[in-house]
């Protein structure tokens, strides 16, 4: 079945289950509601629902299992064989049956189960794109608002410590749908950071490039000058994978005021493909400049200056590359370049950090997203056997000393806690590069509950984010774009998109397979009027308007 049929499914499936909207339940039924019967008390002298003890740990009396799709984007190990699953486990009593599905089919997979109705009890580190409108309004996401009201002190205590969390996690009908995730850690507004191997610039006599000329004319001397000293000409100038986040294309086309459609943007649920952009919402591959951006990887990409792999290889053939010693690439996109380069260290010794680079009239653009809150990731879905206890499994991970552990590694590994009480980052065991050790000990993305008052308190931030956090300060006064994680829809303008969904669909598919496309074949002049005239054959243009009322929404609420 392919996306359209896919899509349009949803949406006549949504008119058949509409029919059941008016059906009442009783407050017993409904998520969240505190039942009016007396709670039992068990032999152990706990307050009990049925499996579930009200507070405390374990969670459940008797061992349940819950069901997780995960938007598995490091292709990582089985969770269960990870450290902090286990503790997690140990402590809840809950065991999970995670559905880990590879970042490359998880948007046909999400497609398909929303079409099918064959939903799991839980979407983790999800981007349910086109379906999250209307499975608000069909209810197959569930309402948590009372949920962590009742039963989630760690994540409720995380959302109040920020007014603005609030108006971020709460819908225009009050309700909320998603389940926050917080991670306050330093001053990281900025997903992914341009490096360049500066020991190749010294070599040759060149500056950190402050333009697209420029870094033009340093991949060429990369390629051409044997700057590694093997005397054979092995050197890749610059290497991504073209449709991620951190360490893909997002921002490579910030020089011509947009965004790579391909890339993936934090917190989401249309990816890149359109954005804001002086407080309007813009469409990123029909801004002017974006064809001139495309043209221009397309060179690098035909003279060997990109890497030829950029737009298939996956992240273990990617850090393969980055990692091996004596470098051979010259520069790439990473979060804060350790992982890339092996350790921080080596990022430093070698690696420099460049600005947004300056297009041809001059302009400096990088995404910018708000830190500390991500939205937009975590549902309980309508599948839900027993959402209370999956909330509470949910503020298990987010009770703050275990989002640190599920997040950066168990503690004993490589974090320790300092003699006042502080939790901090140590070396890996046997000097595993980081970024292969939380591969294969974290899970890193969930309902983190690490709020900032809190971390202030409790932590020591590591070097690596010391760092980080010095490099987004350098950006920020290019940060000019942001995604569109905080629009707010009417019913009837949720309603209205739902009758785009295939439009929408047809859109994110066209749009980056024609990016990937040109960049390769170079062929953007000759079909740019088609893909204009095919956009707006898609309603692009009707889409676009109904964004803007959920951004004019967002900016009206108090």
């Amino acid at each position: 079945m392919g996306v359209k049929q896919v899509v349009a499914s949803v949406v006549v499936m949504g008119a058949v289950l509409s029919t059941f909207a008016g059906c009442s339940k009783s407050n017993e039924d409904q998520p969240g509601k505190e039942s009016a019967q007396p709670l039992a008390i068990d032999s152990s002298g706990r307050k009990i629902e049925g499996n579930m003890y009200v507070s405390g740990y374990p969670i459940v009396k008797d061992k349940q299992t819950i069901k997780v799709a995960y938007n598995d984007v490091w292709s990582s190990p089985d969770f269960n064989t990870k450290k902090v699953m286990q503790m997690v486990e140990e402590k809840t009593n809950i065991h999970v049956q995670w559905d880990q599905i590879p970042n490359t089919s998880y948007n046909d997979r999400v497609n398909l189960m929303f079409a099918s109705n064959d939903l799991p009890e839980v979407f983790m580190n999800a981007s349910l794109g086109a379906n999250l409108s209307l499975a608000k309004e069909q209810g197959q996401i569930i309402d948590v608002k009372d949920l962590i009201d009742n039963y989630a002190p760690n994540i409720k205590k995380a959302l109040d410590s920020n007014p603005d969390y609030k108006k971020m996690a709460t819908d225009l009908d009050g309700k909320i749908y998603s389940i926050p995730s917080f991670l306050s850690n330093g001053n990281l507004n900025y997903g992914d950071t341009l490096f360049l191997n500066k020991k190749w610039l010294e070599k040759l006599n060149l500056s950190v490039p402050t333009t697209t000329d420029e870094f033009y004319q340093v991949l060429k001397a990369f390629k051409e000058k044997d700057p590694n000293g093997n005397g054979q000409a092995d050197e890749i100038p610059f290497t991504v994978i073209w449709g991620t986040g951190n360490t893909g294309s997002v921002n490579l086309f910030g020089p011509w005021g947009t965004v790579s459609v391909a890339g993936s943007a934090t917190n989401s649920s249309s990816g890149n493909i359109f954005i804001i952009k002086d407080n309007k919402v813009v469409a990123a591959s029909m801004i002017p400049g974006y064809k001139d951006a495309v043209k221009y990887w397309s060179k690098l990409y035909q003279e060997g200056l990109l890497d030829k792999e950029a737009f298939t290889q996956d992240s273990k053939a990617f850090f393969a590359k980055t990692t091996k010693e004596p470098y051979y690439v010259g520069g790439w996109t990473g979060y804060g370049g350790w992982n890339e380069a092996g350790s921080l260290q080596k990022s430093k010794d070698n690696f420099a950090s460049v600005l947004p680079l300056k297009g041809p009239d001059g302009q400096q653009n990088w995404l910018k997203v708000i830190s500390g809150i991500t939205l937009n990731q975590n549902f309980i879905t309508k599948a839900a056997k027993d959402p209370k206890t999956i909330i509470r499994w949910m503020d298990a991970i987010a009770e703050p000393e275990i989002s640190y552990q599920w997040s950066f590694g168990p503690m004993g590994s490589n974090v320790e806690k300092t003699a006042d009480g502080k939790l901090k980052l140590a070396a890996t065991p046997s000097g595993t590069p980081y970024g292969q050790f939380r591969v294969t000990n974290t899970v890193p993305f969930g309902t983190l509950g690490i709020y900032k008052e809190w971390a202030d308190k409790n932590m020591i931030l590591d070097e690596n984010t010391v760092y980080k956090s010095q490099i987004d300060d350098s950006y920020e006064p290019y940060g000019t774009i942001s995604n569109l994680s905080n629009l707010k829809f009417t019913k009837e303008q949720n309603t209205q998109l739902a009758t785009y969904a295939t439009n929408l669909a047809d859109i994110q598919n066209y749009t980056r397979s024609k990016e990937a496309e040109w960049i390769i074949k170079g062929t953007i002049d000759a079909e740019w009027d088609a893909y204009l005239k095919k956009l707006n054959d898609l309603k692009i243009g009707e889409i676009i308007k109904i964004y803007q009322q959920g951004l004019v929404n967002y900016n009206n609420l108090k």
